[in-house]
């Protein structure tokens, strides 16, 4: 069996942009090719299987043998998980300390519980020994006092159209604003909601809901889904995009597929086998 995963942009995307064939049908003819030609294809959403985040992807599920009845994951009736829930435990950082966050909170939520229990992760005493990839991120003064003029659901888009004329100049003078406004960045997460999707690009884009700084890896971490055992290699912060060796944490949990969602699909998956293969 064979697991494909992509944007739902995907399905709409042409091999090139004179050319009316998508990429998705070039997909699918190299599939039945290689004698994969019993799929299917479906949209979900991590949100659904109780990820803290909107998060839709594109799937397919293909198969060699053409009898087999293949099916997707289905989550019925789970609560949304919300950016508080998924936080909730972790202690607060304080942005250039250097000082990394190591014992939780007494607080607690069944999700932050869920990320704790080494024994649904099929890991052994793991977390026990304290949180890891909590570290705070180094951040300019003038940055810090943009994060503080953020309200909860407020980006930069939002400050720049509160702050116009002699006051934006201003601000960009004292360089807590930048000269350019990008849509997707410093975006402060509410509380109560469930977080836009975690992209690569998550150190940038998203500021804690109540602390002025970015978001540590494991902040990153929860909201993905990813268990607190779950230790992320590579640099402390970010790797430079022109360095392709290695791939920085915030990345990793970005361009991951979240683990409880892939956990639906393993179980599914054994599912199927369990109906056509004979021990």
């Amino acid at each position: 069996m064979l697991l494909f995963e992509n944007v739902p942009a995907i399905t709409s995307k042409r091999i090139t942009k004179d050319s009316p064939k998508l990429v998705v049908d070039m997909i699918k003819e190299e599939l039945a090719e290689a004698g994969y030609g019993n799929y299917i294809q479906v949209v979900l959403d991590s949100a659904d299987f109780g990820v803290p985040q909107k998060r839709k992807r594109f799937f397919i599920l293909a198969t060699r043998f053409e009898n087999w009845n293949l099916r997707f994951p289905t989550m019925p009736n789970v609560e949304k998980v919300t950016v508080g829930d998924a936080l909730i435990d972790l202690p607060d950082v304080i942005p250039n300390s250097g000082i990394e966050g190591k014992e939780y909170k007494i607080q607690s939520s069944a999700y932050s519980r869920l990320m704790r229990d080494d024994k649904f992760w099929g890991r052994t005493q793991l977390s026990s020994s304290g949180i890891t990839n909590h570290l705070p991120m180094k951040h300019r003064e003038c940055t810090l006092k943009r994060f503080a003029l953020l309200r909860q659901g407020d980006s930069l888009k939002n400050l720049f159209e509160r702050y116009v004329g002699e006051e934006r100049e201003k601000l960009q003078a004292q360089r807590i604003l930048p000269q350019k406004m990008f849509i997707k960045r410093n975006y402060r997460l509410p509380l109560n909601e469930l977080a836009p999707t975690v992209t690569s690009h998550c150190l940038d884009e998203f500021v804690h809901p109540i602390s002025n700084r970015a978001l540590t890896v494991r902040e990153c971490a929860r909201l993905q889904s990813f268990p607190d055992s779950y230790y992320f290699a590579g640099g402390p912060y970010i790797v430079p995009h022109i360095d392709r060796t290695i791939q920085d944490k915030y990345e990793q949990i970005g361009d991951a597929v979240p683990p409880l969602l892939a956990y639906a699909w393993g179980k599914i998956i054994i599912s199927i086998l369990n109906d056509y293969v004979k021990n």
